[in-house]
This record gives C-alpha cells, structure tokens and sequence, in this order.
C-alpha cells in the first residue's frame, strides 16, 4: 500500500480585492523594511518590534503562498527563540507542507516532548517521521492517536499501512477487517485485505477476496488484474487465461496482458517440466526408502 496524504497542513489562500486592515498594516511593515533594507534575520535581544514586524513578513508571505519565503523567517526567528511554541509549531507545519520533512522533524519532536497530549503535534511528527520511513518511531504516535480517536477512519488507515511497512500482517488485517466493516463496498480496502492475505500466506482467502470483488465490480480493470496475476501466480492456468482474454476485451492491447498471453505457453511448459521433474525425484526417494527398508529385513 503506498503513503497517504491526509489534507493540507496549509490551505490555499487567494488574496481577494480590496486589501483589509490587516493585510495593508503588514504590507506597510514589509514596504518600510524593504526601504529601510532590513532582511527577514532574526536578532535575538529585546527587540520585541523588530520581531512582530518579522513574523507579520512571515504572515504575509504565507497569505501570498509564498511559503519559502515565509518558513525562511520562522526559521530564523526560531533560531533565536528555540523554545518559542509558536515558531516550532509554523516550521514544523510549513516544513512538512513543503515536503522538507528533515527540517519537520526536530521541530516536530520537540512540540511532542513538550505537550504529548497534543493530537496535532502527534499527527504532524508521524507524518513527517512516515515521510522519512522511519516507521517505528511513528507507529508510537499513530498508536496513540489511534487509542483517542478509535472511530478516525484516515488514523485507522494510516494505522494499517504503517503495520504493513513493519511486516506486521496479522495487525495491518486487524485494522483493514475494522475499515472494511465499515465501507464494505469501498474497492482499495477490499483490494488491500487481499494483499495482506498474501503477506499471510493465504492464498485461498486471497482468491475468496478476489472472486468476490469480482463479482461486485465485474467491469473493474484493477480487479481483473489482481485475479489474473493470483490465478498465474498459483500456476492455473486456465483461469488466469479466462481472467486476461476478460482484461484485453475490457482494454484492448493493454501491455501487461499481451505480455502475460503470449508467454502463457511458455508457463506452462516450464511448470509441467518442474512438476515432471518433482514426480522423479519423488520416486527416486520412495524407491531409496524401499531399497533401505529391504536391507533392514536382510539383516
């Protein structure tokens, strides 16, 4: 199963006609400063006026989506205030809207240490530990979130996935079971049991998952997929056959099909050979085993 996005950290904004109050006191700071050419550097001191003025720059880069720009003075602003909520939250949000999730991180952890009942630092921190595969770590966090919200549909998922990139099966299949229950009629979670099936080893309830989806979505391409490439896996044939000649009639000269028709007969000679071969070998050791039974009975 691939990672997830749950929803922007950061909406869009569009700024409207006609400026407000607020946006024209911000532009009027960001205009005096770019006059007087100050830089967005923060100045650790008492300077409180010089640090409103910055984090209205940083404000104001925001409401442009101008995001770099913005995360460039948090940063700032955070490195001579390391301990400022504030700043460690807008560095660790807009970092990790932006995808620089090694710069997330550090922030992202301390908010954690420093209110661990706090949902969204938790959420923010797994997800920027998810985006570095560092999955043990977040599975602490998701666990958690999960434990205070049991019924969060988007936790329970991304509860799964993380136990699927563990090589957890049997608690990936405890959380898909949960949602599944829930949107029965909902393809990817019914697909992604059937993955978990074949993590377990199961073939048989991967082909009772598959068959059934089958039929409840008989023109779904991805389904038709799924079914052929378990059918080819297990080595019927026939069925995979049924399953690719169904594929290319619902989309005709798709690439993997042709490919996987036309090298059909050279499957099935190849397993016929190894099962002949598996026969042999069977009775080369049956026959080793009559041989020493005869010489026990001579003694």
């Amino acid at each position: 199963m691939g990672r997830r996005a749950t929803g922007r950290l950061i909406p869009d904004r569009s700024l409207i006609a006609g400026r407000s109050p607020r946006a024209a006191l911000v532009g009027g700071m960001l205009a005096a400063l770019l006059a007087t050419g100050v830089t967005g550097r923060a100045v650790a001191g008492p300077d409180d006026e010089l640090r409103q003025t910055q984090e209205a720059m940083a404000d104001l880069y925001e409401q442009k989506n101008d995001y770099r720009a913005a995360l460039k003075i948090w940063r700032e602003l955070l490195a001579a205030h390391p301990d400022e909520p504030k700043y460690l939250s807008k560095v660790s949000r807009i970092a990790s809207e932006l995808s620089l999730y090694d710069v997330a991180l550090a922030p992202a952890r301390k908010l954690v240490k420093m209110d661990a009942n706090n949902p969204q630092y938790r959420a923010r921190l797994a997800g920027a530990l998810l985006a570095g595969k560092q999955y043990t770590e977040a599975l602490e966090h998701i666990e958690w979130s999960v434990k205070r919200s049991p019924d969060d549909v988007e936790l329970r998922l991304q509860l799964a996935e993380t136990y699927q990139e563990l090589k957890r099966p049997r608690e990936a299949l405890r959380e898909l079971d949960w949602l599944v229950k829930r949107f029965p009629k909902k393809l990817e979670l019914r697909i992604a049991r059937a993955h978990i099936y074949a993590d377990l080893n199961d073939p048989e309830r991967q082909l009772a998952e598959l068959e059934a989806l089958r039929r409840a979505f008989p023109d779904e391409l991805q389904v038709i997929r799924e079914l052929a490439t378990l059918h080819l896996d297990e080595e019927r044939f026939d069925e995979g056959e049924v399953e690719l000649k169904a594929l290319l009639a619902k989309a005709p000269g798709d690439p993997w099909a042709t490919a996987e028709l036309a090298g059909l007969a050279e499957r099935r000679e190849k397993a016929r050979r190894r099962r002949t071969e598996e026969l042999h070998e069977f009775e080369r050791y049956r026959d080793w085993l009559s041989d020493i039974e005869q010489r026990a009975e001579d003694f």
